[in-house]
């Protein structure tokens, strides 16, 4: 697989109370999938914290000696979610976090790699959603918060950064796709709403086209019913005239036609019904492909 080919996406928010217990499965999810591959992280959660705290504490101490002001920060606690490849290594997202560190001051005290999130496919295969998380406090070592200065701009900047780090492609821009990344979970419940509804619109067709073949079957034996009807009739009704002694008014040329009927009226219900049948099968294709899609 070509590296590049990959996209790659890098997502800040504000962190949680709980972010060091989710990240080190301490608090699992309840809609993980791959227990085997599981999480890797840095530190646990009680090293993560401790780490956490003396980034704050020396970022505080370091504002106040410099300014002799009271220290006023109050939203520096972020938490970063980045799509990676397969094969993307811890060291690989500490590269990433150094990068952080020495461009935008930030201070990194957790780094998770998450291989157990994802969604079940149409086969029964698991499909993982491969990210990572990792922990910021957006104080730099003066005690200034700089998460400020991610603008619109520092912020696209920023993707492609990450991108050229993880040798993965850069994802699309967000003025121009109007995407935001989904979260694991809605992730997960996203892919099964797309393959519950192409599903069902399958079945759907699937259900309209046996009924018009149903429909098809019926009406061309009614058209052999009527056929064989009506010859009957012709053949009684020339027996009766021959047992009279008289003349029989339906000869061969009259059960040609008769037969020339049954088959104009099977062609004429098959050329519609095929219309149908076909217009169907084209949108069951397209649902189909879309269904692939979604695995």
């Amino acid at each position: 697989i070509n590296k590049m080919s990959q996209i790659s996406s890098i997502n800040f928010k504000k962190s949680f109370a709980i972010n060091a217990e989710h990240n080190d499965r301490t608090l699992p999810p309840s809609y993980l999938i791959d227990n085997e591959k599981g999480a890797e992280c840095d530190r646990d959660a009680e090293q993560a914290r401790e780490l956490k705290g003396q980034i704050i504490a020396q970022a505080k101490e370091a504002y106040i000696n410099r300014t002799n002001q009271r220290f006023q920060a109050k939203s520096y606690e972020w938490s970063a979610v980045c799509n990676i490849k397969p094969d993307t290594t811890m060291d690989d997202l500490k590269r990433l976090a150094q990068h952080f560190y020495h461009k935008y001051g930030f201070q990194c005290y957790q780094i998770a790699i998450h291989r157990d999130e994802g969604h079940i496919d149409e086969d029964g295969k698991k499909q993982i959603n491969h990210h990572a998380h990792l922990e910021f406090i957006t104080l730099d070592k003066t005690g200034i918060n700089r998460q400020r200065e991610l603008t619109p701009q520092k912020l696209r900047e920023l993707q492609s950064e990450v991108s050229q780090i993880l040798q993965m492609q850069r994802g699309e821009d967000k003025r121009k796709s109007g995407r935001e990344r989904t979260e694991p979970r809605e992730y997960a419940k996203q892919k099964e709403t797309e393959k519950k509804t192409t599903k069902q619109a399958i079945n759907d067709l699937n259900k309209k086209i046996r009924e018009i073949e149903k429909q098809q079957r019926e009406a061309l034996k009614e058209a052999d019913n009527a056929f064989q009807a009506e010859r009957k009739r012709m053949i009684e009704v020339n027996n009766a005239l021959v047992e009279m002694g008289l003349p029989k008014i339906y000869e061969k040329d009259q059960y040609t036609d008769l037969g020339k009927w049954r088959d104009l009226a099977k062609a004429k219900i098959q050329e519609c019904n095929q219309a149908q049948i076909l217009e169907l099968k084209k949108q069951l294709e397209q649902e189909q492909r879309d269904h692939e899609a979604t695995k």
